[in-house]
């Protein structure tokens, strides 16, 4: 009996060691994919409200070596299209050698804007459904236990 006793205290420690490592991995996977995300919807954010192309040369540099490099270890489809589109547009202005859809006012919408606006929500979806892959609005029309 206390073979067992040992066997079963063996089998959750194990069983919890192995829980702890996942959720510690998931955690510094979602730590990693949020500062990747933040550097990259950031260098977008500057591209598309900067007021001259030259200007934002380390914010194209910095957006493309994310596109290239480490974020695509962490992306997710959603997040890999948003980037492709943004990088398209971007790659379009560079070829030009300037951004030609500058707009008047400070809150009209451009190319580069609608890019940046897609990329940064399809990020904050990602960092969702990696930190809480339950889909909270599947749960809403469920009622409450009395």
């Amino acid at each position: 009996m206390p073979a067992v006793a040992t066997l079963i205290a063996v089998a959750v420690a194990l069983f919890q060691y192995r829980n702890s490592k996942k959720e510690e991995f998931r955690k510094r996977f979602w730590e990693e994919q949020y500062a990747l995300y933040s550097k990259a919807v950031s260098a977008a954010a500057l591209i598309a409200t900067a007021k001259d192309f030259h200007s934002i040369a380390a914010a194209r540099e910095e957006f493309w070596r994310l596109y290239w490099g480490a974020l695509c270890m962490v992306e997710d489809r959603e997040v890999e299209a948003a980037m492709v589109d943004f990088g398209e547009v971007l790659a379009e202005a560079e070829k030009a050698g300037d951004i030609s859809d500058r707009p008047a006012t400070g809150n009209a919408r451009t190319k580069f804007r609608d890019a940046a606006y897609y990329l940064a929500h399809s990020m904050r979806e990602s960092l969702s459904r990696t930190w809480q892959p339950v889909d909270l609005g599947k749960l809403s029309g469920l009622r409450p236990v009395e």
